[in-house]
């Protein structure tokens, strides 16, 4: 048997395994009386003579997430995930990643459900489960509501505008609450933080590269006239807010595959979303004080890297609708701020100060340096040529908001300032995508057409992508990939999706 062989049948053996750990340990929770309506259903079922059985959904490197449900009727079902104590971003698993973040994922679900209410966007908390010393099970309620992450509907490029101020509203609230611990979650941070340094030096090796950088590429050009100086005092800068601003509670992780919204009622029409507008926010164990614009920024990233792929798809509509999308998004939130919170303006342009920072932090080290998510843009019918164009405007983009928020010159603008320059800067960005789509194809566009993954059944976690993000952070020697590979970086870095 083949070495590969044998790998596969020990990632076959090692799923198996774990699955019937979930089973096992979801069982006994099962009561007909329990408070819990989900396991109330499957405890019915199973005293029928049902069978609980489950599947992967996600994960596969610090946990793994399930459905748990009732064989002979799969509406009754509960979610369950796994999180063990090695860090998914280090492939030595001596290196301890405390669980203690699922206790305060179980924490800050509790909590955020009883700040925001009744129809809170949040799945409700069940059970912590100790399997052993190395694992931890938490149980919610399936969010029936939220079928498919959102990223979907940026992917199409006609995203559902009901979900907006749903979003909006559960940052801002989340972010306005007054009662927490600045320390909370603490144990979350090194994930990020052993990222910093890998980033600086993967850009030197971007801006030393003379022979295998892809000329289409244009944000290789602006990475050589920042310097890897003035890079690496913007990286020390974000790292510095991240770790000292801890002004409030943030998601810190919302980006718009962790967000789950109700599926379309029928694939292929793209113009047309259910009647629910559901709204569910998924994977808090990332969750921490921190600076306020955070979460808005990570909002942003995706979107904006979509509206540049439509643009280059000579989709002119498309692309701005998913600009205007951000737009709507901040406009909700600075009212909520304003009114709720009573935040100055100068305090909501320090904010969107921090926005465009954390949204850089997705287009140039997100999605440029450690290729997350790019596999699922819109960008399969382009050629590579198209496709380096693309990532070059995206990583463009995200560079100089980085200097806007963390650069050493940067300056404090005045609100309306920030967002005029936020949409000159994606504006631009975006006229050159559709000036080489005019030139490709002339007036026409290309059609738009559903998102593979909502075909594919399948979702996407930036927790599958991080160990592999290791091998690049732990070998730093490693040369620069040229951008017109994509398709080899997509395969060997960032398509981990679990079955």
């Amino acid at each position: 048997m083949t070495s590969f062989l044998q790998e596969a049948m020990m990632i076959l053996q090692e799923k198996e395994d774990k699955k019937q750990v979930v089973l096992t340990a979801v069982a006994p929770l099962c009561l007909q009386h329990s408070e819990f309506s989900g396991l109330a259903n499957l405890a019915v079922g199973l005293q029928q003579g049902g069978t609980l059985d489950c599947k992967v959904i996600s994960g596969g490197k610090t946990n793994y997430s399930y459905q748990v449900y009732l064989k002979e009727d799969p509406s009754k079902k509960v979610f369950a995930k796994l999180a063990f104590d090695y860090a998914l971003w280090n492939p030595d698993r001596t290196v301890h990643y405390d669980l203690q973040r699922t206790v305060n994922e179980y924490d800050i679900m509790n909590k955020c459900a009883n700040i925001m209410g009744e129809h809170a966007p949040v799945a409700q908390p069940y059970h912590l489960v100790q399997i052993d010393q190395h694992t931890m099970m938490l149980v919610t309620e399936w969010a029936s509501a939220g079928d498919e992450q959102w990223a979907n509907q940026f992917i199409d490029g006609k995203v559902d505008m009901r979900i907006i101020p749903k979003i909006s509203n559960a940052l801002a609230t989340l972010n306005l609450c007054e009662d927490f611990d600045p320390m909370f979650n603490d144990n979350a941070r090194p994930c990020l933080l052993s990222l910093f340094e890998a980033f600086k030096d993967m850009f030197r090796q971007t801006i030393n590269n003379t022979t295998n950088n892809d000329p289409n590429d244009s944000s290789i050009a602006v990475a050589r006239e920042i310097g890897l100086e003035e890079f690496s005092i913007m990286m020390d800068n974000m790292e510095q807010d991240y770790m000292q601003t801890r002004e409030c509670l943030i998601h810190n992780d919302a980006h718009v595959f962790n967000l789950l919204v109700e599926k379309k009622p029928l694939d292929d029409d793209l113009e047309r979303f259910g009647d629910k507008a559901s709204l569910y926010i998924c994977d808090w164990e990332m969750a921490v004080a921190g600076p306020a614009g955070a979460d808005p920024g990570k909002f942003f990233g995706y979107p904006l890297a979509c509206a540049i792929c439509h643009a280059m798809n000579g989709n002119k509509e498309s692309a701005y609708h998913l600009l205007d999308c951000t737009n709507e998004f901040w406009k909700v939130y600075e009212e909520i701020l304003s009114t709720r919170g009573g935040k100055d303006t100068d305090a909501l342009a320090n904010i969107f100060r921090q926005a465009l920072g954390w949204a850089s932090y997705f287009l140039y080290n997100g999605f440029n340096q450690l290729d997350l998510f790019v596999d699922t843009m819109p960008i399969h019918d382009l050629a590579p040529d198209d496709i380096a164009r693309t990532r070059g405007a995206w990583s463009s983009l995200g560079l100089r908001l980085m200097q806007i928020a963390y650069g050493s010159n940067r300056q404090q603008l005045s609100l309306i300032d920030y967002k005029i320059l936020y949409n000159k800067l994606v504006t631009e960005q975006i006229e050159v995508m559709l000036g080489f789509a005019y030139e490709r194809d002339g007036p026409s566009r290309r059609q738009r057409r559903s998102s593979t993954l909502r075909a594919s059944g399948k979702r996407i976690s930036d927790a599958m992508d991080m160990a592999d993000v290791v091998a690049i952070a732990y070998n730093l020697s490693v040369e620069a990939i040229p951008s017109s590979n994509i398709d080899q970086r997509a395969d060997s870095i960032s398509q981990k999706v679990a079955a």
